[in-house]
């Protein structure tokens, strides 16, 4: 991007700061942020529909855990719940905790915004079950 572009766009944005009007394409929404972080996060094991290498995550809330065809391992295969938006905010978190056991390569994430974000982009997007 132009440095000229983007002064316009800083512009922009300071003006409608001011004037209390959002932008078409503001990103405030969290489940637009969640499918940015999801692409950088998961999409690289994990797909909304149709994945092989791990889990689909479309309609994930309401499944019970470990349900899918798919190799889980034995702490996951033996978890006793069924995914809702709390317990996938507490896995995606902190993983190892939530179900000791599990040999998921994924170690949590720090931060409580992206959690949410993705949690509601993956609820967005695919509903429940």
């Amino acid at each position: 991007m132009s440095s000229r572009a983007f002064l316009i766009l800083l512009c922009t944005g300071v003006l409608l700061q001011c004037s209390g009007e959002q932008p078409v394409e503001d990103l405030s929404a969290s489940g637009q942020r969640g499918e940015i972080a999801f692409k950088q996060v998961c999409l690289s094991c994990h797909k909304m529909s149709g994945g092989k290498d791990a889990p689909q995550l479309g309609s994930l809330i309401g499944r019970r855990a470990g349900s899918e065809n798919f190799p889980y391992s034995d702490a996951l295969r033996a978890a006793d719940f069924t995914w809702s938006k709390n317990n996938l905010i507490d896995f995606l978190t902190d993983p190892r905790s939530f179900i000791p056991g599990n040999q998921m390569v994924f170690y949590g994430i720090n931060d409580p915004e992206v959690v949410l974000d993705i949690v509601t982009y993956i609820e967005e997007y695919g509903g429940t079950n």
